[in-house]
């Protein structure tokens, strides 16, 4: 949130750091995404990886002499089932798909967070409308300490409301109606 004096300068929509954040997000979904399929393409023909696989037969081997009669393990099942254990899966495309997600969707509501309260900066007396009813608590009021601070945490009550409600509400009814953001197309 904004802090600090109400001076022109200090109400600006920051804009272009929200958008570089939502950018690098697709940027990471990218990368993460290539490198699984790097990993899953290369891993199965790295020499340490080969050395490794033969390490684990090699100790299955000396597992199964130890049983009467001694046991052989299938090398060709062990690797199959090493190769699959360790290459990554589609499953960690959807883990990386659902994590950056998340992070959309906490980048949007940071933006709406930081919009709303650029919005009633800029225009103070909005409040009157859009948090008319809200009440501050005695402990809200000690805290406060000066006018600014009170404001501030109306601020926060109207930016709380917005934000706990549904995705739809926050754009129609809250950004949409209440803030008049949005134009209805005839």
């Amino acid at each position: 949130m904004t802090t600090g004096t109400n001076s022109p300068s200090s109400i600006v929509l920051q804009f272009e750091a929200h958008h570089d954040r939502l950018g690098n997000i697709a940027w990471l979904a990218r990368f993460l995404d290539g490198a699984i399929e790097r990993t899953a393409n290369s891993l199965p023909n790295e020499a340490e990886f080969i050395r490794a696989q033969d390490g684990m037969i090699a100790g299955f081997d000396k597992l199964g002499e130890c049983f009467e009669p001694p046991h052989q393990f299938d090398p060709q099942e062990i690797k199959a089932c090493l190769r699959t254990w360790a290459t990554p899966s589609e499953g960690s495309r959807a883990l990386v798909y659902s994590l950056c997600l998340v992070m959309l969707v906490t980048q949007v509501e940071i933006f709406i967070e930081h919009l709303i309260d650029v919005m009633l900066l800029a225009e103070p007396r909005r409040l009157k409308d859009l948090a008319g009813e809200k009440q501050l608590n005695f402990r809200d009021l000690v805290d406060a300490q000066n006018y600014e601070s009170v404001m501030a945490s109306a601020r926060k009550k109207v930016i709380k409301e917005v934000l706990d409600s549904s995705i739809r509400d926050t754009l129609e009814k809250h950004l949409g109606q209440r803030f008049n953001l949005f134009k209805k197309n005839p």
